[in-house]
């Protein structure tokens, strides 16, 4: 789109298509999410993850914001992760991979503007009287929150009660 002279206002639509939900595909589980590639060839599953994870690191990432140190953003990643369904806390996130809270915030634009996360606002029917005021944080596809959780079978989410906001 940057690269794109003209305004395309009125002439073009933009569609943000996430991954296949189960109702879609019925391939479509936890472990392995709804991306197409992983659901037409399941056996190679850590493969495409790592090699997506790889070119979203070194192209996506870079050619949106100059983030130096992409281990500890990769790390960042697992982290976030492990809180995927629940209430979002940046200053929990920074600390133990000693970053600025400013980080964490520029950070999760990078991911909210390129679909893989979904910052979910709290619902509350009188602004005066919410209880909860920080959003949730949900991953696009299990898929990729389970790779990145190190999740390898389907058992595994159900052993470990912090997966998936247990």
């Amino acid at each position: 789109m940057g690269e794109i002279s003209e305004s395309m206002a009125g002439r073009a639509a933009i569609l943000q298509l996430l991954p296949f939900s189960i109702s879609e595909a019925s391939k479509v589980n936890l472990l392995h999410g709804g991306f197409p590639e992983v659901l037409a060839l399941p056996k190679s599953r850590e493969l495409w993850f790592s090699s997506y994870l790889q070119t979203y690191l070194e192209r996506d990432v870079r050619a949106i914001t100059n983030v130096r140190d992409l281990v500890t953003f990769r790390r960042f990643l697992s982290l976030l992760a492990s809180r995927h369904g629940q209430v979002l806390n940046k200053t929990d996130l920074a600390a133990p991979l000693g970053v600025s809270v400013p980080t964490i915030g520029e950070w999760l634009q990078i991911l909210e503007s390129t679909g893989e996360v979904i910052v979910v606002p709290p619902y509350f029917e009188n602004f005066g009287k919410r209880l909860i005021k920080s959003p949730k944080i949900y991953w696009g596809d299990s898929g990729l929150a389970c790779h990145l959780l190190g999740i390898r079978s389907a058992a595994e989410p159900r052993q470990q009660p912090t997966a998936f906001g247990r």
